[in-house]
């Protein structure tokens, strides 16, 4: 009896995790580009209390292209996270970065924008209204 149960538990979870999909995601919504408040050449200026600026300066944006996704397990759940990154500059530096990266899911409301200024990252769920802050 051991031995059927153990062959049949072990049958049942190979078919389980055997089973997989493949999802095709589609690109960034450019509709939804509405929620981002930034242009293009768009530059940011702060001043602290001693009157000095720093200036961020929007660059250019990448969008998620379509692409395809392999989803299994037994709940066969994958969701497809499409993007907006809005590259900047700022005073000190002309390297590039990642000043803002708007991700979204197919399988919910979410909306997280994440910010990046220096070595601090902001994550904003506007739906959700959660935010995180992490100092790295």
């Amino acid at each position: 009896m051991k031995k059927i149960t153990f062959i049949t538990s072990t049958l049942l979870i190979i078919l389980l995790f055997s089973c997989k999909t493949v999802k095709e995601c589609p690109e960034f919504n450019y509709s939804d580009l509405q929620e981002v408040c930034y242009n293009e050449f768009d530059t940011l200026t702060f001043m602290n209390s001693q009157s000095e600026e720093f200036n961020i300066y929007i660059q250019e944006f990448y969008f998620s292209t379509s692409f395809e996704q392999e989803c299994s397990g037994v709940e066969r759940v994958c969701p497809c996270l499409n993007n907006v990154e809005v590259m900047a500059t700022n005073t000190l530096t002309n390297n590039p970065f990642v000043f803002l990266r708007m991700e979204q899911s197919d399988v919910s409301e979410m909306q997280i924008f994440k910010y990046q200024v220096f070595d601090f990252y902001f994550e904003i769920d506007f739906i959700n209204e959660v935010s995180n802050i992490d100092d790295l």
